[in-house]
């Protein structure tokens, strides 16, 4: 059993240890290859073939990543039942504000290409909530840390004062304990690596020890690491390093959040001493990170990814293009003809595009039938029927059939019970994929709530419906939303109305509702102008029959009560 915790060389020789790890069972060293295909970058796109990784890809990843996602929240304990309607209007406003959707869409895309896609869930600044900087003494539950003495951003992310945020990480940048299970939850830590201007980290008020702290990066070697995962990172590679260049302005730091002792720790390559040693907040619901993959593992966190699947069918695409197009010049129509026979002139003349031109030559008494042979086009069908073959088995690594890639079905006719159980054995697969973004997007606010609960000190609004359907505004600070939940994902294609088409809807619905004496004509005319958003129209009706419309009424906020 450990007593004690980690030393800063200690967390080098972990970091070491889970860098091999990533690297032998995720197939780094493929790392850069898939992504070069994917951007149609790679020197096998000289091909000009189809690039199915591509293709495949984005079919799958455009079913997969619906526009409209929406939470739904039921309560499980009897005083929570009083907080769903809040906190359900609440997260549907932050899916947005975050732009949740947006995050989700790039993690599937490293999912699809690397295997694993990892979202980050902060609060407040993008390295490290610390409620010692708060403006109101810990009760505010908001920092500027994001700027330095002089009023200055040091902090270039998506982070606000006082407001949760989400954001995709690459996984070159992520590493978990060797031997991590497929879940993330048994991670014992999980490191994150950040590279941030020099001067930017010795600014930053959450860090301390930074006196001595130096650069030891520049922008190419951000760069190499990338294009080279597998390129032996070790910890204390550059302590030995000569002098440094003025080049050299970045830091690479490890932000290690550890479950076992519930602590961040930050280290940088090279330097000997702790950025933050202290307590992890973002640790309120188990590590600040959604992970999610979309082939099926036994046992590695790490594995190959759909792309990696699909690579050997690219090849072979590759490699059947080129010799379809060589065999494709060599079956040109050619000529051999009897050395002497013809004259320059005469060859241009056989060349010419004129229908019907004739050609004098001088024969010799010779047969002119015996002194041009020609070479008659004979292309085969059987590079066509590889290529096809090829490509339906890379479909069935995903599960799609020629119709669901978005290509006509060209073998015949169906009926329509071989399409529908196609569709459904289709489906049943991306259900499988979708199951594990809806369960990726629980988890994910189940710890944006967790936060929001800990930390929201001063009170919030939002608008909400009451228990009679009506529109109202709720008061709150983050411990009001404290109760036992149950989260779910709805996804939908549905996409919003356009301005003419929600004019000629509220048009409709205000013919039909104006003859019903149970209507509120005035809530009816306020539906209708907002609905129209035109000027126009909300000067036909007197101010006096407007009703809510234009009143300057403040909407009463009740505080909403706890339990």
């Amino acid at each position: 059993m450990r007593k004690k915790e980690r030393t800063v060389d200690e967390w080098g020789s972990e970091l070491e240890e889970a860098m091999d790890y990533r690297v032998n069972y995720g197939l780094c060293d493929l790392w850069p290859e898939l992504e070069s295909i994917f951007q149609n970058v790679h020197p096998s796109a000289a091909t000009a073939g189809p690039n199915i990784v591509l293709s495949t890809g984005d079919a799958m990843l455009s079913s997969l990543n619906v526009p409209n996602p929406a939470i739904d929240i039921i309560a499980r304990s009897v005083d929570a039942v009083s907080k769903v309607n809040v906190l359900r209007s609440l997260d549907n406003s932050l899916l947005r504000a975050l732009r949740v959707r947006e995050e989700f869409e790039q993690a599937s895309l490293h999912a699809y290409l690397w295997g694993r896609g990892f979202l980050k869930v902060g609060y407040d600044s993008e390295f490290g909530y610390n409620p010692g900087l708060d403006p109101m003494r810990g009760l505010g539950g908001f920092t500027f840390s994001m700027f330095d003495k002089r009023g200055q951003r040091i902090e270039f992310g998506k982070a606000k004062p006082g407001m949760p945020w989400v954001k995709c990480v690459l996984p070159h940048d992520i590493l978990v304990p060797k031997g991590t299970g497929r879940d993330l939850s048994s991670a014992e830590w999980v490191a994150h690596r950040v590279v941030r201007n020099v001067m930017d980290v010795r600014a930053d008020k959450k860090y301390s020890n930074t006196m001595n702290l130096k650069g030891n990066m520049s922008s190419e070697d951000m760069l190499a690491f990338y294009e080279k995962p597998t390129s032996g990172w070790k910890w204390e590679q550059l302590i030995s390093r000569p002098a440094l260049s003025s080049e050299e302005q970045f830091v690479e730091l490890w932000e290690i959040h550890d479950q076992r002792t519930g602590k961040i720790y930050v280290v940088a390559s090279g330097h000997k001493s702790f950025l933050r040693n202290e307590v992890d907040l973002m640790q309120v619901h188990g590590l600040p990170f959604v992970s999610f993959s979309f082939t099926p593992s036994t046992r590695s966190f790490w594995g190959p990814s759909d792309a990696f699947y699909l690579l050997w069918a690219q090849n072979e695409l590759a490699d059947i293009h080129i010799q379809s197009s060589k065999h494709r010049r060599i079956s040109i129509m050619k000529f051999l003809v009897e050395k002497g026979l013809l004259t320059q002139e005469n060859k241009n003349d056989l060349m010419s595009s004129e229908i019907g031109p004739y050609i004098e030559v001088n024969s010799g008494g010779r047969d002119l039938r015996n002194a041009v042979a020609t070479f008659q086009p004979q292309q085969s069908s059987q590079t066509y029927q590889e290529a096809e073959v090829t490509r339906r088995n890379a479909r069935e690594v995903v599960g799609y059939s020629r119709n669901q890639i978005g290509e006509y079905e060209q073998t015949g006719r169906r009926t329509a019970t071989e399409a529908g159980i196609v569709s459904q054995a289709s489906s049943l697969r991306m259900d499988r994929r979708q199951a594990v973004i809806g369960s990726s997007y629980e988890r994910l606010f189940e710890i944006i709530n967790s936060l929001i609960v800990s930390y929201w000190k001063t009170p919030r609004i939002q608008q909400t419906l009451n228990k009679d359907g009506q529109e109202q505004y709720v008061q709150f600070v983050g411990s009001d939303l404290r109760g036992e939940f149950d989260y779910s994902v709805h996804f939908t294609v549905e996409k919003r109305l356009d301005p003419q088409t929600r004019a000629q809807r509220a048009m409709s619905i205000y013919s039909a509702f104006a003859q019903d004496p149970s209507v509120d004509p005035a809530r009816l005319r306020q539906f209708l102008i907002s609905e129209m958003d035109d000027p126009a129209v909300s000067n036909i009706f007197p101010p006096e029959l407007r009703g809510a419309a234009n009143a300057n009424v403040q909407p009463q906020v009740p505080p909403m009560q706890a339990g």
